[in-house]
């Protein structure tokens, strides 16, 4: 788990829709306008002093944008606090605060194939740039100007995204939003987010400040995990010979060059419910894990003893989804510091994931879910689909799962269809495969000898037209920016759009919204009670009886006074939580109004299929110890926070 030892150089804030206990303390936060279950809060300004009553002598510093909650107002002084429990702090002057309105963030996208986001002083000065004639010609010679540390005066650039991709999980950062324009982009006529952000300002420069690490040495140690995902039913053994022949070439290809170090094989295999039908063997198995340093000949042997099953599965469609898991799950990615820079998933079969509803299927993830779900590990799945004519009235249900499945950092879908399923074809496919993929370990020691080529303005700017390439270049920019411990640009606000300047439809930033554990729990409970109700209304309870007994569900919960939860709703999103209403993006269950369900039965289906795999998603979330940043050593383990893409909610 994440510690901050140093100041953040970025926001970070508890929303607060599990709240207070009113039986424990004596008083709460302020309600924002409107709400009932949603906290004031601010952030301090650069500058902002503590005192112990209003106007009184000031007591102490305050870091810039530190979070608190609001407890009192008095004429133009505040009293914060650290928490929701009364835990109050002190009293501030209001002009040293900064109102959030939500908590939501952003974090910046890898920066492959795209150029560098801009942050201006105003919005006046982002809409001029985007709305002049020459706005890229412009946005070139801003950018230029920023790289080499300048600034022109004019242009209302105060600072600009880093070179490198930084990884939140591991250097935890996150930029608040402060106020959103949703607008119509003038290249396009898409709509489009200007976002107001916030950072921590470091001195006077407004350009990122220089890593400590060299990027060129820290490429030299760049290396490539590929773990292969086998269907290993009973009509697969011609290609598990190939995939193992393709292993054996590769290692032929390398055994003396200066890579052979650098490369690392893994297999899973996967088949059918061994429960249902035991003489399978398995549902999936690690046939050789991840390991940094592998010896060839223990490779191979592994790799030797991948047999097909010697009976059929039941049904066409395989468990795909629970072999993918297994493999983005093993130890061997992040073994030994700073793990595979390179990190691959090969799945390799002729059948489509079993529907998460499917009762033979081992998860309860979608294809959406489980690519989140690699992404956040910073693992590229790519698909080998077999087009077998048996499996003709299952390819394209396949092919829509494998290419969401296979999409990374916005590039992709990584799809490889295999005509026929011919093995010549095969052969060649998985060879050119993972050639180029180890391929990589040349590229980024060509990049250490040549520092322009490490920059994604470079790559940015000749807009790699092979996927793979593109692929690549996102590893290598995910691997510096791990190493080098990138940092995001250090201001206190600036406005930016929330997508590429020079192509609109490249997003920049992903959109998130910051939870705490506890608030993470609260939204979890409720979204069981929805799933349990709906599907009792589904199997026998009157349809216009569900609103009635859901809201006794929530009523239930609402008890624990750990919780602050509407029992008034009309729509499931409230139920779920008043943050969810003024978010900017559109929710599956804020449309979820009770005429709605009365009359849509299809929509009932969808609705409760999509809740029951983001339900999975967030118990396994709330399991991973990685995935939480703690703020306060003295806080309780609920109070750590997480950062949940938009895509993930409700």
């Amino acid at each position: 788990m994440h510690r901050l030892t140093t100041l953040l150089t970025t926001a970070l804030v508890l929303l607060a829709f599990a709240g207070a206990d009113p039986a424990r303390a004596e008083r709460q936060p302020l309600l924002m306008p409107g709400k009932e279950t949603l906290f004031q809060r601010v952030l301090t300004r650069p500058g902002a002093t503590l005192h112990g009553n209003p106007g009184g002598a000031v007591e102490a510093m305050l870091p810039p944008l530190q979070p608190y909650y609001v407890f009192a107002t008095d004429g133009g002084w505040l009293e914060i606090g650290t928490d929701s429990r009364a835990t109050t702090t002190g009293w501030i002057a209001a002009d040293r605060a900064v109102e959030w309105k939500q908590n939501i963030v952003v974090a910046f996208a890898n920066p492959a194939g795209r150029e560098r986001t801009l942050l201006f002083a105003t919005k006046d000065d982002l809409d001029r740039l985007l709305n002049h004639e020459a706005a890229l010609s412009l946005a070139r010679d801003y950018r230029l100007a920023a790289e080499a540390g300048e600034v022109v005066a004019e242009s209302g650039v105060i600072s600009i995204e880093p070179a490198e991709h930084i990884d939140i999980d591991r250097q935890f950062y996150i930029l608040p939003i402060l106020d959103w324009q949703q607008e119509f982009h003038p290249f396009t006529g898409a709509p489009f987010l200007g976002l107001e952000v916030a950072s921590l300002p470091v001195g006077e420069a407004p350009i990122l400040e220089t890593s400590t690490v060299n990027a060129a040495g820290a490429l030299t140690e760049f290396s490539v995990g590929i773990v292969f995902v086998i269907d290993t039913t009973i009509s697969m053994q011609p290609y598990i010979d190939q995939t193992q022949a393709a292993v054996r070439r590769i290692y032929d290809l390398i055994s003396d060059s200066p890579v052979a170090d650098k490369v690392s094989f893994g297999m899973v295999g996967f088949r059918d419910n061994a429960d249902a039908r035991p003489e399978l063997g398995y549902t999936t198995r690690v046939y050789l894990p991840l390991e940094t340093g592998q010896d060839p000949d223990k490779v191979l042997d592994a790799l030797g003893r991948v047999r097909a099953a010697e009976t059929s599965s039941i049904g066409f469609a395989e468990d795909s989804i629970a072999g993918l898991e297994d493999a983005i799950v093993l130890p061997g990615w992040d073994a030994a510091e700073p793990g595979f820079g390179g990190r691959y998933v090969i799945l390799i079969t002729d059948a489509g994931p079993k529907n998460p509803d499917d009762p033979m299927a081992r998860s309860p993830l979608r294809p959406a879910e489980l690519q989140t779900r690699a992404q956040e590990n910073k693992i590229a799945v790519l698909a080998l689909h077999l087009l077998t004519p048996d499996g003709a009235p299952n390819h394209e249900s396949a092919r829509t799962a494998y290419q969401q499945i296979t999409r990374f950092e916005g590039s992709g879908p990584h799809y490889f269809p295999v005509t026929d399923g011919d093995p010549a074809a095969f052969r060649a496919e998985v060879d050119s495969l993972a050639e180029r993929l180890i391929g990589q370990i040349s590229e980024a020691r060509a990049a250490a000898e040549q520092p322009a080529a490490v920059m994604p303005e470079a790559a940015a700017q000749s807009e790699p037209a092979d996927p793979l390439d593109q692929l690549g270049l996102a590893m290598r920019l995910a691997y510096l920016g791990r190493v080098m411990e990138t940092r995001a640009p250090d201001l206190f606000s600036a406005w930016m759009a929330d997508s590429a300047i020079e192509d609109p439809t490249r997003l920049a930033v992903s959109v998130r919204l910051l939870l705490t554990k506890n608030q993470l729990s609260t939204m979890r409970d409720v979204m069981a009670a929805i799933l349990e109700t709906g599907e009792t209304a589904q199997s026998g309870l009157r349809e216009e009886e569900f609103f009635d007994q859901l809201k006794n569900a929530v009523a239930q919960l609402a008890q624990d006074p750990d919780r602050l939860i509407r029992t008034d709703f009309d729509d499931l999103g409230s139920a779920i939580g008043e943050f969810l209403a003024d978010l900017p993006y559109e929710s599956q269950v804020m449309e979820m109004t009770e005429e709605r369900w009365l009359t849509g039965a299809s929509d009932r289906r969808e609705f409760l299929d999509g809740l029951r795999s983001k339900l999975a998603y967030y118990e396994m979330l709330h399991d991973d110890p990685t995935k939480w940043t703690v703020l306060d050593e003295a806080a309780s383990p609920g109070e750590a926070v997480t950062a949940m893409p938009f895509s993930l909610l409700p």
